[in-house]
């Protein structure tokens, strides 16, 4: 894809992950959070190295790089939000009902708490494998990621 159109192309997958999600959370209103399918989706085009740098940059007196690049951080994480509503507001959430449940907080009450032993073993280690391996992850430190992560998990 051209470089001119790199925000377009964010763009457009926010608005595309929104109305999914939208109907996902409305065709599904017992199995699907709106919230974690949008975030968990766009985990990956946020600019959050951009942050950190922009930081570094701007502690090391490197001003002008660090404020550029905070600013061009901010305005894209900015599309990416302006896109999610735009893919609500196409979908027109139909209805009152159908936008609580898009705003509603998720919880675990259908699961009472628990997950799918299957989820938790064939599918959970390639997702957290998946994951490692897209933050560049040392193969070395797999084992203790993976350790924390089932921590996190469950607690």
């Amino acid at each position: 894809m051209h470089s001119q159109l790199a925000g377009v192309e964010e763009f457009l997958i926010a608005i595309a992950t929104a109305m999914l999600a939208t109907y996902a959370s409305i065709l599904f209103p017992e199995g699907s959070c709106f919230r974690a399918q949008v975030l968990g989706s766009l985990f990956c085009f946020l600019y959050g190295v951009s942050f950190v740098l922009s930081l570094y940059e701007i502690t090391q007196n490197l001003i002008i790089t660090g404020i550029t690049r905070f600013c061009l951080a901010t305005l894209r994480s900015f599309g990416l939000g302006f896109g999610v509503a735009i893919g609500l507001w196409m979908t027109g959430y139909g209805g009152p009902e159908n936008f609580d449940r898009v705003a509603a907080q998720c919880t675990n009450s259908n699961r009472n708490g628990t997950i799918d032993p299957v989820w938790l073993t064939y599918i959970y280690p390639f997702v957290a494998i998946g994951a490692l391996m897209h933050l560049r992850v040392s193969p070395k430190y797999f084992p203790i990621c993976l350790l924390t992560q089932l921590l996190a998990l469950k607690s």
